[in-house]
């Protein structure tokens, strides 16, 4: 299995607009819950007052889409060069990528799953929406970094090549 995968052609994306557009296809759903739920935690902010959740809420839901777009850039730059200059700021991008994921986790398992929890002491149509609504934008944020991690590391295996077009004069 290993043999047929060493012997396989490598899927080509082009460098430019292909390459830019399939990033965003894997990430633009992590993008859209993330806002979502911060617009969920102003809502809620202004409805319960500044709170420790809400704060959690809101930063989660802002930080998230920043590291997810500073990832996805690192991504972009070794793609464009073929390699990242070594330095604190590539490595506190990548870094920044367990933000997304975190933050994901905490929305599933808090306030998603716990949520359901909850809803065995008093139950509510709006606990058992907002539960069901944190597991499925958590799901969204997990499942889009975990998308672009993973073309990362195809991109390290060689298993997806990014080809530039070179532009001929006539």
């Amino acid at each position: 299995m290993d043999r047929e995968r060493k012997d396989a052609e490598p899927q080509v994306i082009q460098f430019g607009r292909e390459l830019d557009l399939f990033l965003a296809e894997l990430s633009t759903t992590g993008f859209i819950a993330a806002l979502i739920v911060a617009i969920v935690a102003a809502v809620l902010m202004f409805q319960e007052g500044i709170s420790t959740r809400t704060a959690i809420l809101l930063g989660g839901a802002l930080l998230s889409p920043l590291a997810l777009f500073g990832y996805v850039a690192l991504i972009i730059r070794k793609a464009d060069t073929g390699s990242v200059k070594p330095g604190i700021g590539p490595m506190l991008l990548v870094l920044g990528g367990l933000v997304p994921y975190a933050f994901g986790c905490y929305l599933v398992f808090y306030e998603g799953l716990w949520g359901f929890v909850r809803l065995l002491d008093a139950f509510t149509f709006g606990s058992l929406l907002a539960a069901t609504f944190y597991v499925i934008a958590g799901y969204l944020i997990v499942v889009a970094i975990y998308r672009v991690s993973e073309f990362s590391r195809a991109l390290d295996e060689g298993r997806i090549a990014v080809k530039k077009i070179v532009a001929t004069q006539p």
